[in-house]
């Protein structure tokens, strides 16, 4: 749901740069020019900008189709995965990795199509700890 309402903000982005770009030149109004530009950059830094990752520092809300208390566990899960590998500095130990994968495990044995989703993230940690519990599936 939350891929939609950027898309709606955005298409609104774009849509209010191309009213006040044809304002502002069939009326010779440069802040509305500027404006409209400002608004069109706005709507391709939308488009084009830096994706979500997940740092040692803040938690990333996670939405993979689970609802309830085990979507509340799997971000936990996700978020905690993430922060031991960064206070890691990308170097975990192999039982850190296993700990984590199992957890997962209990998720995609329970929801079979977490498994694309997860594996579908731009988050490598997520990844990695999916391809491991997918090894011990």
């Amino acid at each position: 749901m939350k891929i939609l309402y950027k898309w709606i903000i955005l298409a609104g982005l774009l849509l209010a740069a191309f009213i006040s770009y044809g304002y502002g030149f069939s009326q010779g109004a440069v802040i509305f020019v500027v404006l409209g530009g400002t608004l069109e950059l706005t709507f391709w830094f939308g488009v084009f900008g830096k994706t979500q990752r997940n740092d040692k520092f803040e938690d990333i809300e996670y939405d993979f189709g689970l609802k309830g208390d085990e979507d509340k566990e799997l971000y936990f899960l996700l978020n905690e995965a993430c922060h031991a590998y960064y206070h890691a500095k990308g170097t975990w130990v192999s039982e850190d990795k296993d700990s984590y994968a199992k957890a997962l495990l209990k998720y995609l044995i329970k929801y079979p199509e977490l498994e694309s989703r997860l594996i579908l993230s731009k988050e490598r940690v997520i990844k990695m700890i999916t391809f491991r519990a997918l090894e011990f599936k």
